[in-house]
């Protein structure tokens, strides 16, 4: 929808991003590394860890020790920035 606005062309190419893993594992083109813009990358951080840290109708909310052993394996996988990733838990520790 947002590519559909005017003046959001960078919005909608972050947001259409953000399934993407740096590894090329993620949706919708298998992008890695360079080809996955930095602000989608943080906005999957921040997407994973939101519904890592949220309760959700199937599973109780994990804690905050739980969300980092998580990401920090996805960082260790190549799927998510490391580098963000440790600046996110900075914020929230």
């Amino acid at each position: 929808m947002l590519s559909l606005l005017n003046n959001f062309e960078d919005i909608s190419r972050w947001v259409g991003q953000h399934h993407e893993k740096l590894n090329g594992s993620g949706y919708p083109k298998g992008l890695i590394n360079k080809e996955i813009d930095f602000e989608s990358q943080i906005i999957a951080a921040a997407d994973i860890f939101t519904a890592l840290r949220e309760e959700r109708p199937y599973r109780d909310s994990f804690s905050l020790d739980i969300t980092k052993e998580i990401m920090n394996d996805m960082v260790k996988k190549g799927e998510i920035n490391g580098e963000i990733t440790n600046k996110l838990f900075n914020i929230v520790s």
